[in-house]
């Protein structure tokens, strides 16, 4: 591996946010997976587990959501029907709208 683990895992980070944020729909773990794997140049067996942890960060960041995410459990599960789309926040960076207040963000009249 020429890439040091926090680069690597950066470049996949990366890899699924731009992908995700490109997309209009819903995006499939196996297409974020793909993309990741041409992010890095590495083979799967050198970057599933990252890529793995990266996708569930990212979820429980709220920087992507998923049809996979139970949020009362705090769990994710990844099966063959596992998408993603972005989130409130990375949409809004994406087309340049101000964050939220808290109050907005927790569902309150601001």
């Amino acid at each position: 591996m020429n890439q040091s683990l926090p680069e690597l895992r950066s470049n996949i980070i990366a890899g699924i946010l731009q992908h995700v944020a490109e997309t209009p729909g819903a995006v499939s773990y196996s297409a974020v997976f793909d993309r990741a794997l041409a992010a890095t140049g590495l083979t799967e067996e050198e970057v599933s587990q990252d890529t793995l942890h990266a996708t569930s960060h990212l979820i429980l960041s709220g920087l992507l959501l998923s049809n996979r995410f139970d949020e009362d459990m705090g769990e994710i599960t990844f099966a063959h029907d596992t998408n993603v789309v972005a989130g409130r926040r990375l949409l809004g960076f994406v087309w340049d709208e101000s964050l939220p207040t808290a109050e907005e963000d927790e569902g309150e009249d601001a």
